[in-house]
C-alpha cells in the first residue's frame, strides 16, 4: 500500500498490503527530485509487464511543484513531467496492442487570476491553466488530449 502524507510531512509511506505493517517512507518538503510541495495530491501504480520487460512504477501528482513524479516501487526517482497543478490520477489501458494512458485532473486556481490581473491577462500570458482533464502517453508524458477549460473559473 502506498499512502501520501499531508501538509507537514510531504512524503509517501509504504505498508505491506496483507499485514498492514510499515515498510518505509520517502520524500520530504521541497522542490528537488523526490521532494514534494504541500502533500503529494494523488498516487497510482503503473503495473509493468513481463512481456515487454517493464517494471511497476509509482506515479505521484506533485500539485504545487507543477509536475508528475515517477518512482520505482521502492521509491527511487525515475523521471518527472511538467504538468500544471495535477490533482487526480487514473491509468487506462487500451488493450495489449495499445499503450496505456495517464488521465490527470488539473485544477486551475482562481487566486492565480489575482496574480495576473484578471481573466483576460491570464489567458494572454498563461494559456491552458484552467480546470481540465489531460490525457498523456504513460511512457513519454506527451500530451495526447485535453478536455475542458483553458482558464480558471
Amino acid at each position: 500500500m502506498y499512502i501520501t502524507d499531508g501538509y507537514e510531512n510531504c512524503c509517501i509511506h509504504i505498508f505491506n498490503k496483507k499485514t498492514c505493517k510499515y515498510i518505509t517512507t520517502w520524500g520530504i518538503c521541497g522542490t528537488n527530485k523526490a521532494e514534494f510541495s504541500s502533500p503529494p495530491h494523488d498516487i497510482c501504480i503503473n503495473y509493468g509487464s513481463k512481456e515487454d520487460g517493464t517494471e511497476d512504477q509509482i506515479i505521484v501528482a506533485d500539485r504545487e511543484n507543477y509536475r508528475i513524479q515517477i518512482f520505482n516501487i521502492n521509491g527511487s526517482f525515475l523521471k518527472e513531467w511538467n504538468v500544471f497543478r495535477p490533482c487526480g490520477l487514473a491509468i487506462h489501458s487500451f488493450g495489449k496492442k495499445h499503450h496505456k494512458a495517464l488521465y490527470i485532473v488539473q485544477f486551475g486556481s482562481s487566486n492565480k487570476l489575482l496574480q495576473y490581473g484578471g481573466p483576460e491577462q491570464l489567458e494572454k500570458w498563461k494559456p491552458n491553466i484552467g480546470n481540465c482533464i489531460s490525457i498523456h502517453n504513460i511512457e513519454t508524458g506527451k500530451l495526447l488530449h485535453r478536455i475542458d477549460s483553458s482558464v480558471p473559473t
